[in-house]
């Protein structure tokens, strides 16, 4: 665990509260952590290929290397920031990055270690529900104390998101103590059942990992060796075999398939669908009309 036996600090590199219309910022991996309360409006995100709505009031976290899509259709009001977790003395060096950053590159020498190897524990993209009153009373805070600009009150922006974050922490390290001590084959069929009743919603890793009763990286662990494939696979898997389906019922939009299989925006699900079929998925609706025995079979996930 990192924050104990290393140069832990939290640091604030960055952060805002601007009023924004419609927005996005696709393709973007960063290498630090980047944590976000919406005030005003809602957020669609994806990260790392699985979709979420953000709430009004809701708050989430992106960690260090994750590939995300953040951004509000009808506009909203994020309070953000960008935070290290470990001192870092190349910190001045890292150049700023923007939309389409999708590669790491030469910026894989700033990157931070992510939750599970600092705390001990994974921490899920939204803050749980219970934390949520918390986060977004303090986050405006800190976020308003950061930009006054002067020493004091960074040093106390920064001492608050510490605080936020070992309630976090604890509460993660909590639901992992007191998961039930079940099989983990009874663990997996569970996890796997609620994840079939939840294809349609963001519903991803960590409520995949929660559903079993399990850490995120110790679920993927025996999961993957388990069942021979990771975990974010199956569910790919699992939502690409009902989109095939939907897809066939030519009366349902492209977009609404979509949004049906828990990808609410279409890019990203055009996107994993080819890598699936190799099709698009307006592609794949033409050629079915066309032939739909051909289709079958060239349109099965690869």
């Amino acid at each position: 665990m990192k924050a104990l036996s290393a140069a832990y600090c939290p640091f604030i590199h960055v952060a805002g509260d601007q009023l924004r219309e419609g927005w996005l910022i696709p393709q973007r991996r960063l290498t630090h952590y980047l944590l976000v309360t919406s005030l005003a409006g809602a957020e669609e995100i994806v990260v790392d290929d699985v979709s979420y709505t953000v709430a009004l009031g809701e708050t989430y976290l992106i960690q260090p290397g994750s590939l995300a899509d953040i951004g509000s259709r009808r506009g909203n009001r994020p309070m953000w920031l960008h935070f290290d977790v470990l001192y870092d003395e190349q910190r001045a060096q890292h150049p700023w990055v923007g939309p389409f950053h999708a590669e790491l590159g030469e910026r894989v020498r700033f990157l931070q270690p992510r939750a599970n190897e600092v705390w001990g524990v994974d921490l899920p993209v939204k803050v749980p529900a219970r934390l949520v009153p918390l986060f977004r009373s303090e986050v405006p805070k800190l976020v308003r104390a950061w930009q006054a600009g002067d020493a004091r009150s960074i040093f106390r922006a920064t001492s608050a998101l510490g605080s936020l974050l070992a309630l976090w922490v604890d509460s993660a390290l909590h639901l992992s103590e007191t998961a039930p001590r079940v099989s983990l084959d009874v663990r997996l069929e569970r996890a796997e059942r609620v994840a079939e009743q939840n294809l349609g919603t963001s519903f991803g890793l960590d409520e995949f990992a929660a559903a079993a009763g399990l850490s995120r990286s110790r679920f993927c662990a025996v999961y993957r060796q388990a069942r021979g494939v990771p975990p974010a696979s199956y569910l790919r898997r699992r939502r690409m075999d009902l989109a095939l389906q939907l897809l066939e019922l030519e009366s349902l939009p492209v977009a609404k398939v979509g949004e049906m299989v828990g990808y609410r925006d279409l890019t990203v699900f055009g996107r994993v669908f080819r890598s699936f079929t190799g099709f698009s998925p307006s592609d794949f609706r033409r050629r079915h009309v066309a032939n739909p025995v051909a289709v079958a079979r060239l349109g099965q996930p690869r």
